[in-house]
């Protein structure tokens, strides 16, 4: 019931939240817990859709490929990766519509563009995934016998015997690596929607204390704006639902307006208890 009391108070009646100012810390810590959990469901929700290539990732794919200006030049003979003239120095390299980044080298030293980029690494024996420090063997070639043979210019040719041999490749690493993707998936969209609240809320905080002075400690005060941020996270929540902006912008707007009623009930309340 109390933490219910608190939901209803940060979205209809901020100025309530004044008389819970003696909350324990584990209170207001749970609560948050269900603000960060309401503000990850819709990234929640959709890992496993994600974890999954169905038809239009494959279409999506195969036009990214399809005469984009660029053939890849690399054959695979021999269970190794070899360039078509030769040219071992070449490095053919292709940002997806998701971010990864696509290279192909037959050089000893790997390169990526940034840290921050997931990046898939065809080499000379078989296909690296680098991300940041992390850095794990998806592939040999010499796994799977499919491979042999295999012309990369059917990417560009939009060969259907190439994707055919392709995709369910993919699909089976895929599913190997569910678990993980899953795994990371879930700690990245809690660690993002919580930062964004306790940004969110301590920003609030610092401007309700500039307005409100001594009247309060800052930690107690960053603690009762915590109940603020439902509005935030509903906001947030329904926009990643029905895919508006504007409901962000609401749930935004909302929250900055309750602070400041909330600050005001703080103001009230102090000038009450001095007198």
């Amino acid at each position: 019931m109390k933490l219910i009391r608190r939901f209803s108070s940060g979205l209809f009646s901020p100025g309530e939240i004044f008389s819970y100012q003696s909350d324990s810390r584990w209170l207001t810590f749970l609560y948050t817990i269900i603000l960060v959990l309401l503000m990850a469901l819709p990234n929640l929700v959709t890992l496993n859709k994600n974890t999954n290539i169905d038809y239009e990732d494959k279409l999506e794919l195969r036009e990214t490929f399809f005469h984009d200006g660029t053939e890849i030049p690399y054959y695979i003979k021999h269970n190794q990766l070899f360039h078509d003239t030769g040219n071992t120095g070449y490095i053919y390299s292709k940002t997806l519509s998701n971010g990864f980044v696509v290279k192909f080298t037959l050089g000893d030293n790997i390169q990526v563009d940034s840290a921050t980029t997931p990046t898939i690494v065809f080499t000379k024996n078989g296909v690296v995934f680098i991300y940041s420090i992390y850095n794990d063997i998806l592939l040999t070639y010499d796994d799977y016998p499919e491979l042999e043979d295999l012309d990369f210019s059917g990417a560009y040719n939009d060969d259907d015997a190439f994707w055919g041999t392709i995709f369910p490749i993919i699909s089976n690493k895929l599913d190997s690596y569910k678990p993980v993707i899953i795994t990371a998936n879930v700690v990245v969209a809690i660690i993002g929607a919580l930062g964004s609240i306790l940004i969110w809320s301590l920003i609030i905080s610092v401007f309700q204390k500039i307005n409100i002075g001594s009247k309060i400690k800052f930690s107690k005060l960053w603690q009762m704006m915590m109940y603020i941020m439902i509005t935030f996270v509903i906001g947030s929540l329904l926009a990643d639902l029905f895919g508006s902006i504007l409901l962000y912008y609401g749930g935004f707007i909302l929250m900055v307006a309750n602070s400041a009623k909330l600050g005001q009930a703080i103001i009230i309340g102090g000038e009450k208890n001095e007198l």
